[in-house]
């Protein structure tokens, strides 16, 4: 779990871009070159018309997050922020490679902060959480395609740490804060989530080129 607070997520409408594939590359001596180049951290945001949000049970606060989804190959959009702006869109696919891929700072071993927004009983609501275990479940005769995975609240110490902070996350904090059922006790379906994923950190050049091409090399997205 992250224990800084996040830089600044924000809200973007899902359009449709192709997909983005990740290749993994050893690392190699233009590690080096790209030392003298800037950092950013990249963020990303999804979005559907309804989810599910499943209490895990025995494990307190855990929730299983599962979200409609069109095809694995649904763009995700990623951006960052001041001062290095860029943004862009990845596939489904890969941004839950993400948690998969094999570097040393991937979401694998450090999984990312999320604020989801969402309508329930005709209320916007925010859960602070960190995502694990994502999946993108294929469509079936009787089902649509799914993504899902878990979602673990954040203690109220480090929510209370977040809403003290600067940006979007620490007003997502606040709300979350100010809303007594920020975390359903039981199972319930909730409207027009937004999902704020935050960050990996990376050289923005290779991103990019990754958004443009459809490779990057893991060695250039190292903290």
């Amino acid at each position: 779990m992250r224990h800084r607070t996040r830089t600044a997520l924000a809200a973007a409408v899902l359009t449709v871009a192709a997909p983005v594939a990740l290749a993994h590359a050893a690392p190699d001596a233009g590690q080096t070159a790209h030392a003298k180049q800037s950092k950013a951290s990249v963020l990303f945001v999804t979005e559907g018309p309804v989810a599910q949000m499943a209490p895990v049970e025995g494990q307190a606060g855990t929730y299983t997050f599962t979200m409609p989804i069109r095809t694995a190959k649904q763009p995700v959009i990623w951006f960052t922020d001041r001062p290095a702006r860029d943004a862009g869109t990845l596939s489904m696919r890969n941004f839950v490679g993400l948690w998969s891929a094999n570097a040393t700072h991937t979401f694998a071993t450090d999984p990312p902060n999320v604020a989801i927004v969402y309508t329930s009983g005709g209320t916007q609501k925010t859960f602070i959480a960190t995502m694990t275990s994502p999946v993108i479940i294929p469509s079936t005769a009787n089902s649509l395609t799914l993504l899902q995975a878990t979602m673990t609240a954040v203690p109220e110490a480090q929510l209370a740490t977040y809403a003290k902070g600067k940006g979007k996350l620490a007003n997502h904090a606040k709300n979350a804060k100010r809303n007594p059922n920020r975390a359903p006790a039981s199972s319930v379906t909730v409207q027009t989530p937004s999902v704020f994923v935050d960050e990996l950190v990376c050289y923005l050049s290779s991103w990019a080129q990754a958004a443009d091409c459809g490779q990057c090399s893991w060695t250039e997205m190292q903290r």
